[in-house]
């Protein structure tokens, strides 16, 4: 997406409990934060969020990956904090 400072896109994934997933997200010059949450439909708090600084964010990094305690629909929430450009999210399910 094109984003303005503060603005945010939603898109919902499909997850399944017992699998893994790793979501990534980049923000290209002149963005300088972006970040990532993943909520449960109709939740308020978040399942997962990131917790890095910069550019990119990830949820479930390599071996910790995220493992919903539910399957169902979830809300892919990406936020560009500080400035403004293109940025992408992307959702893996790993093997």
């Amino acid at each position: 997406g094109q984003f303005a400072e503060g603005q945010i896109l939603e898109r919902t994934v499909q997850l399944s409990s017992g699998k893994c997933y790793t979501v990534v997200a980049a923000g290209l010059p002149p963005i300088v934060e972006v970040n990532l949450e993943l909520f449960p439909e109709g939740a308020k708090n978040a399942a997962a969020q990131d917790t890095t600084r910069g550019v990119q964010a990830v949820l479930g990094s390599r071996q910790d990956c995220f493992s919903p305690a539910a399957s169902g629909t979830y809300r892919l929430v990406l936020t560009v904090e500080k400035g403004q450009g293109i940025a992408a999210a992307q959702a893996f399910e790993k093997p």
